[in-house]
């Protein structure tokens, strides 16, 4: 009997790679939906976790034990957590296929323009048209998610934060398109940008768990105190 090959790390990864791309290629939306919904499901997971790290330090020395690691484990966080369900059926059922048409439309735009000042106009089309779209329908979406049933409250909540998360956005787009100009098929563009996305969405999901969570500590320091 011959012996079984076993494939390196990178050969692996690269079989992996492989067939990923097959399935873009055969179900584009429905592969970008799944990797989506999955990416924001660990987004929320891990900001989840990260939002408070001294805290969830603290609890685990305190309990000890196996009891303790059991109920900071991501599995536990999952099933306690409502929120990262629902962003995961928001990254499947609303931004991938968003995504994927913006993506698809801008390609098609500059397919077989590779000089530098399409590459430019890409850029500057991604960053004026495509990210003030996506970044609108995800505060909307969060805001929904968050407790806001009225129109009134949901563009509030997108007012908001609408300008500091497009500053930070334009920049991180701007880069992730470039790499993605120079080293991936067209095809590939939208889960790499669902991964890129899942990162700056985990970034912001901390930092606005970790306000909410000092408004919450001083709101409870003024009513012990007023007592």
């Amino acid at each position: 009997m011959a012996a079984s090959t076993k494939l390196s790390p990178a050969a692996t990864a690269q079989l992996a790679l492989t067939s990923y791309l097959g399935a873009l290629e055969r179900r584009p939306v429905a592969t970008k939906s799944a990797t989506s919904g999955l990416l924001y499901l660990v987004s929320e997971i891990v900001s989840t976790q990260l939002a408070k790290p001294t805290a969830g330090r603290q609890y685990a020395a305190a309990a000890g034990g196996k009891e303790a690691k059991e109920r900071l484990s991501p599995l536990r966080v999952l099933q306690q957590s409502k929120p990262a369900l629902k962003l995961a059926g928001y990254g499947a059922l609303i931004a991938a296929p968003l995504d994927h048409v913006l993506y698809s439309l801008l390609a098609r735009a500059f397919a077989g323009r590779t000089s530098r000042r399409a590459r430019v106009g890409e850029v500057v089309a991604a960053n004026a048209l495509i990210l003030p779209v996506q970044n609108a329908v995800y505060l909307a979406a969060l805001s929904v998610l968050g407790g806001a049933r009225s129109a009134r409250q949901v563009v509030s909540a997108v007012r908001s934060q609408f300008l500091s998360v497009m500053q930070m956005t334009v920049v991180v787009s701007t880069l992730s398109l470039v790499a993605a100009q120079r080293w991936l098929p067209p095809m590939a563009w939208t889960p790499f940008f669902s991964l890129v996305a899942a990162a700056v969405d985990t970034a912001i999901n901390v930092q606005a768990k970790r306000r909410e969570l000092a408004a919450a500590a001083a709101g409870d320091a003024r009513v012990d105190k007023d007592e």
